[in-house]
C-alpha cells in the first residue's frame, strides 16, 4: 500500500500550542487538569518520531540509529544544557538555600535523562512536591521521552526488519506495548502516593505507544477515508474529543484515582483521534479545527512548546509571589510574559542555529557537541557551592516568650471578683419604706433594701498533664518543638498528626477513625487541632460539623478542645476554594465555649507568611510556603504555653536552653533533600 505520509503537518504545531499551554495553565493553578498537556505531548511525540522512522524505511527499506539519535541530541541538548546553566546561576546569585539545594539534587538526573525514577526512589511526592518546588521537577517528562526515544528505535528496528507486513507488526506491537502499560499503571497505582504510577517509564509509555500506532498507514490511511467519508459531518464528530479533552483539561485532579485506572488511556485515544482528524489527508486539514490550529499564531507558539515547556517553571519559581507581590492573573502574565521571551531567545540564539546548522554536517561534529554540552552543564553542578540540606540550628538566645496580642477564650473561670448583690432584708430587722400612690392616695409598705458585700471565691486552676496534638502536615511539622516543650515541664504531649488530608471528614477516610481511637485511647486532658486549608471539607458548615464531632470526642473523655487556626500561607499556597480563615472554628467556641476554645495566632505569625521573622536567617517557615522548620516550631511551642498559663496551675515556659536543642532539631521531617529549612543566605 502506498504511503501517504507527507513531511511536515502544520496542525501538530497548533496541538503543541494547546497542550503547553495547558501545562503553563496548570502550574499556574488555572486549569486543574492542564497537567494533562504532558500527555497530549507524549501522544505527539511517539506519532512523530515513529512515523519518521516509517519515512525512512520506505525510501531507503532501513532505520540509521545513529542519524536518528543525532537528531535527538541536536533537538534536546542544547535547549536543556543552557537552561541548566542559566538555573544554577540564578540559584547561586539570587535562589534560596531550598531551591539551590533541589537543583543540586535533580540536575545530574535531569542531565542524564533519569530524573523520574530518581523521584521515584526518592518517594518524592509528585503532587506535593508542586508546593515545595525544585525548577527542574518537570524535567521527569522530558526523561520519558528521552529514554523513549532510546529504546523505541531499537524496537522498532526488530519490527521492520521483515518487509512482508511491516505496518501490521508495528500497530500489532504498538497496541500490544500501549495495553500494557497502561494495565501496569493501573497496577502499581497507589492512591497514598501516585508517583510511581505517574513518573514510571513503563507506566507512561502508553501515550507514546497510542501515538505510534496512529503513525502507521494501517491507522492514517484507514482514518483519512473515514473522515472524507463523513464530510460535514467531520467537523461536528470531532467536537465530541475537543469537548471531553476541554473538560478533562479544566476538571480533572491528577490524584483522581479513575484516571490511573482507564482516564489516562481514555485521555490518550481521544487525544489520538483529534491528532488523526487534523492531520490525516486534505479532507482532514481543511476542517475548522486545523484551521484553527495552522493560525500563523497558534503555530508559532507550538513551535516554541519546548522551550516554552523547558523555561516556564523555572521562570515561575523565579518570579514568585513573594518576589514580585502579585498573584493570579496579574501574576500569571507576567510569568507568561518572561517564559515566552526566554523561550523565544533559546529557540532563535540556540536551538535553531545548532539544530539545523549542523543538519548538514557530519553526525561526528553533533556527538562532538553532545559531549562538550553534557560536560559543561556537569561541571556547573560541581563547581557551584550548595548549602547543606541539613535544617539550620536554632537560636535559643532569640526563642524568648511571646505574650499573645490577641484576645483569646479562657476555657476555665480562674476567681469570682468581690460583688455586691442587692437583697430583699428581712422585714423583723429592717424598717419598712412607707410609698404613697399618687392617684388614690394608698400607701404601700415595701421592706428596705440592703447592701451584702459577699467575699470573693477562688477556684483553683486545674494542672494540665496530657496533651493529643492533632492535625494535619502543618500540625506534623509543629509538634517536635512542642513534644519538646512541653515535656520539659512535666506535660505529656501524644502526637496524633500526619501528613494527609480529610481530618475533619467522618466518611471517605479512615482519618476520623484514628482520631476517635487515639483521644479514646489517650485520655487527653487537652485536645489542641491545628487545622490546615487542606485538610479541611469545603465551606464553612461542612468544616463545622467536622469540628463538632471533634469536640464530641474529645467532650467524651472529659477534655478540652482546643482549636488554632491555619498559620499564613504563602500566596501561591493559599488557594481559592480553600479559604484561610477560621469561621467555623470562632462559631463553635462561641456556640460552647465551656468544651471548646480559639485562639488566634496572629500575635506569633503575624498577618502574612515570613520565612525568617526574626532576620537571623535562621527560617521559621519551610521553603514551601507552607510548613514549620525547627525553629518555628519552638517558637510555637513558647507562644503557645504563655497561651495556656493563665488557664492551668502547672503551666510555666522552660528555658529554652533545656529542650529547644538536640535530635529533635535534626528530626527527619525537617532534614528534607529540597533543604527548606537550612540557612537563608
Amino acid at each position: 500500500m502506498p504511503s501517504t505520509r507527507t513531511s511536515y503537518l502544520p496542525a501538530i504545531d497548533g496541538l503543541r500550542a494547546f497542550a503547553v499551554g495547558a501545562v503553563m495553565l496548570f502550574h499556574s493553578d488555572h486549569m486543574s487538569g492542564g497537567f494533562l498537556g504532558v500527555d497530549a505531548f507524549f501522544v505527539i511525540s511517539g506519532f512523530l518520531i515513529t512515523r519518521q522512522m516509517l519515512i525512512e524505511v520506505d525510501k531507503t527499506d532501513r532505520i540509521s540509529l545513529r542519524e536518528f539519535w543525532g537528531r535527538r541530541a541536536r533537538r534536546l541538548l542544547p535547549a536543556l544544557v543552557l537552561l541548566l546553566v542559566v538555573v544554577i546561576g540564578y540559584a547561586y546569585r539570587f535562589g534560596y538555600a531550598s531551591e539551590r539545594l533541589k537543583i543540586r539534587d535533580d540536575a545530574p538526573w535531569a542531565l542524564g535523562f533519569a530524573l523520574n525514577w530518581h523521584h521515584i526512589s526518592a518517594s518524592t511526592d509528585y503532587w506535593h512536591s508542586l508546593s515545595s518546588p525544585s525548577p527542574l521537577t518537570h524535567l521527569w517528562s522530558l526523561a520519558v521521552e528521552e529514554q523513549f526515544y532510546l529504546i523505541w528505535p531499537l524496537i522498532t528496528v526488530l519490527l521492520v526488519w521483515r518487509r512482508r507486513n511491516r505496518e501490521r507488526t508495528m500497530l500489532i506491537g504498538s497496541m500490544i506495548g500501549a495495553l500494557l502499560s497502561f494495565a501496569l499503571m493501573a497496577v502499581v497505582f497507589d492512591p497514598a502516593t501516585s508517583t510511581r504510577a505517574y513518573e514510571g517509564t513503563d507506566t507512561r509509555i502508553g501515550a507514546l505507544l497510542v501515538g505510534a500506532l496512529c503513525a502507521t498507514t494501517i491507522v492514517g490511511d484507514r482514518a483519512d477515508r473515514v473522515f472524507a467519508a463523513l464530510g460535514r459531518w467531520r467537523d461536528l464528530i470531532l467536537a465530541v474529543p475537543v469537548l471531553v479533552l476541554g473538560w478533562m483539561w479544566l476538571r480533572v485532579d491528577g490524584r483522581d484515582s479513575w484516571l490511573y485506572r482507564g482516564g489516562f488511556l481514555l485521555h490518550a485515544v481521544l487525544f489520538a483521534a483529534l491528532l488523526l482528524g487534523v492531520s490525516c489527508g486534505a479532507a482532514a486539514q481543511a476542517g475548522w479545527l486545523a484551521r484553527l490550529l495552522t493560525l500563523r499564531p497558534v503555530r508559532w507558539f507550538g513551535q516554541l512548546s519546548y522551550g516554552l515547556y523547558l523555561w516556564h517553571w523555572p521562570v515561575y519559581i523565579a518570579l514568585g509571589p513573594d518576589r514580585v507581590h502579585l498573584s493570579r492573573w496579574p501574576l500569571t502574565v507576567i510569568r507568561v510574559a518572561a517564559t515566552i521571551a526566554a523561550a523565544s531567545l533559546s529557540y532563535y540564539l540556540v536551538e535553531r542555529p545548532i539544530r539545523y546548522g549542523l543538519q548538514r554536517k557530519p553526525v561526528i561534529r553533533t556527538a562532538m557537541l553532545s559531549v562538550a554540552a553534557i560536560a559543561v552543564a556537569a561541571v556547573a553542578i560541581i563547581v557551584v557551592p550548595l548549602p547543606e540540606s541539613s535544617p539550620a540550628p536554632i537560636n535559643v538566645a532569640a526563642l524568648t516568650p511571646v505574650v499573645a496580642a490577641a484576645t483569646t477564650t479562657t476555657t476555665v473561670p480562674t476567681t469570682t471578683s468581690p460583688s455586691t448583690t442587692t437583697s430583699a432584708a428581712p422585714p423583723s430587722s429592717i424598717d419598712p419604706t412607707v410609698v404613697e400612690n399618687a392617684v388614690d392616695g394608698t400607701t404601700t409598705t415595701i421592706p428596705a433594701e440592703t447592701t451584702t458585700t459577699v467575699p470573693p471565691t477562688t477556684v483553683a486552676l486545674p494542672e494540665l498533664h496530657r496533651v493529643l496534638w492533632l492535625g494535619d502536615s502543618i500540625a506534623f511539622t509543629t509538634s517536635p518543638g512542642l513534644v519538646a516543650a512541653m515535656g520539659a515541664i512535666g506535660v505529656e504531649v501524644f502526637d496524633g498528626s500526619f501528613p494527609g488530608v480529610g481530618m475533619l471528614n467522618e466518611t471517605g477516610t479512615a482519618l476520623f477513625a484514628q482520631i476517635s481511637s487515639r483521644t479514646t485511647s489517650q485520655k487527653p486532658d487537652l485536645v489542641i487541632f491545628q487545622m490546615s486549608t487542606w485538610d479541611e471539607p469545603f465551606g464553612e458548615d461542612a468544616i463545622y460539623n467536622g469540628l463538632t464531632r471533634m469536640r464530641d470526642l474529645a467532650k467524651a473523655v472529659g477534655a478540652h478542645l482546643l482549636l488554632l487556626p491555619v498559620p499564613p500561607l504563602r500566596a501561591d499556597q493559599d488557594h481559592d476554594g480553600f479559604p484561610n480563615d477560621a469561621g467555623a472554628a470562632k462559631r463553635l467556641a462561641a456556640d460552647d465555649p465551656a468544651d471548646v476554645s480559639f485562639i488566634s495566632t496572629t500575635s506569633l505569625w503575624g498577618t502574612t507568611f515570613e520565612y525568617d521573622l526574626d532576620g537571623d536567617h535562621i527560617p521559621e517557615r519551610l521553603g514551601d510556603g507552607v510548613h514549620l522548620c525547627p525553629s518555628g516550631s519552638a517558637r510555637f511551642a513558647i507562644w503557645l504555653i504563655t497561651q495556656l498559663e493563665a488557664d492551668y496551675s502547672n503551666l510555666s515556659v522552660a528555658d529554652p536552653s533545656t529542650w529547644a536543642v538536640g535530635e529533635w532539631t535534626q528530626d527527619q521531617r525537617y532534614d528534607r533533600v529540597d533543604g527548606g529549612c537550612a540557612l537563608l543566605p
